[in-house]
């Protein structure tokens, strides 16, 4: 739980310095998964989560061409590195590890960020989302890294400067998503893999907008809250276009920044149909018994859910998961209005 805080908060602090440089009780509420088997899955290391679209990905790139070295690729901060090899990877962030696992270069990889270790365990760590340790990640002689974005940019300019290509390969909006599938899949000449990722998550797209509920349900995503601070998801953020995408409507539409700090008084006044607590936020219970937040309509009525975060923030193949169980809320918070209006 510590780890995950901290990478929430890192995530959190990437995301807002990137946004800068561009420009009623608690047994009423009810912990739900998309099903039982998917809440079950989402527990098992991400190495496993990933071996589904891993095999799909991996069976459409066979069919591909053979890989062709030396790429020359862009990434999202604008450099263009020239990648001569893939034979050994190193992943800086969570959601590039979740891709290069799907794209089944698992192999290849020889250094994880620390949050990442639990995906391939045993792989060398080469220290944290907000701190890689350059020293120990050129001893490992990668032909390739995968980072992050400006938060990463001390160490990704030392690591361009011993010579290494750098992908800055972290998307910041939905948007990006697919463009991430693709920047790492021309990297590691899996383009055909990538292709099927990107096409996996928008027929999930398309699921869960045809489940859409007829009306839609407002929506509040809950980061931290009491002493933590009662941060939220905003305009532009995975989450709120997840819950666009499933039929809600997050009350935080139209703010300037994909992470806020929201003022207490207006989570009152908006009062959602249905509140959405992050795994790294702390348990139901604790949520609804807590001063102002208990007094909302949604912890009264037991529309409180709780969601494995990683599956909404990290910007990986396992989003397509978030958006089932996202939908899978939405639509249940939506039937249980329809029954208390009844």
């Amino acid at each position: 739980m510590k780890h995950l805080r901290i990478f929430l908060f890192a995530a959190l602090a990437c995301l807002l310095l990137f946004s800068c440089i561009s420009c009623s009780a608690a047994d009423q509420s009810t912990a739900v998964s998309a099903d039982p088997e998917a809440s079950a899955e989402s527990t098992q290391s991400a190495a496993a989560v990933s071996e589904e679209p891993s095999a799909e990905a991996a069976a459409s790139s066979e069919s591909g061409s053979a890989p062709s070295f030396p790429v020359e690729i862009t990434d999202f901060l604008g450099y263009t590195s020239t990648v001569e090899a893939a034979d050994r990877i190193v992943s800086l962030m969570p959601s590039g590890t979740q891709i290069l696992l799907a794209l089944g270069v698992e192999e290849e990889i020889v250094g994880l960020d620390a949050y990442s270790e639990p995906y391939l365990p045993g792989t060398e760590v080469v220290g944290d989302y907000m701190g890689p340790d350059v020293e120990k990640i050129v001893s490992l002689e990668p032909d390739l890294i995968v980072a992050a974005n400006s938060i990463q940019q001390d160490a990704i300019d030392q690591l361009r400067a011993a010579g290494i290509p750098v992908l800055a390969a972290e998307p910041t909006t939905w948007e990006q998503v697919p463009e991430g599938f693709a920047m790492i899949g021309e990297a590691v000449q899996r383009t055909d893999a990538a292709d099927e990722l990107a096409s996996q998550l928008q027929d999930a797209v398309e699921a869960v907008q045809k489940d859409a509920p007829a009306e839609a349900v407002s929506c509040y995503y809950v980061l931290s809250y009491g002493d933590a601070g009662n941060w939220t998801s905003g305009e532009g953020s995975f989450i709120n276009a997840m819950m666009e995408h499933a039929g809600g409507t997050p009350i935080t539409q139209g703010t300037a920044s994909p992470w806020l700090e929201y003022p207490m008084e207006d989570l009152t006044v908006a009062d959602p149909d249905c509140i959405i607590l992050g795994s790294g936020a702390g348990t139901i219970e604790d949520f609804v018994q807590t001063a102002g937040y208990r007094d909302l309509s949604a912890v009264k009525s037991g529309h409180v859910y709780e969601i494995d975060s990683d599956l909404v923030t990290i910007p990986g193949p396992e989003l397509q998961e978030g958006l089932k169980e996202i939908s899978y809320i939405i639509n249940t918070a939506a039937v249980s209005e329809e029954q208390e209006a009844a």
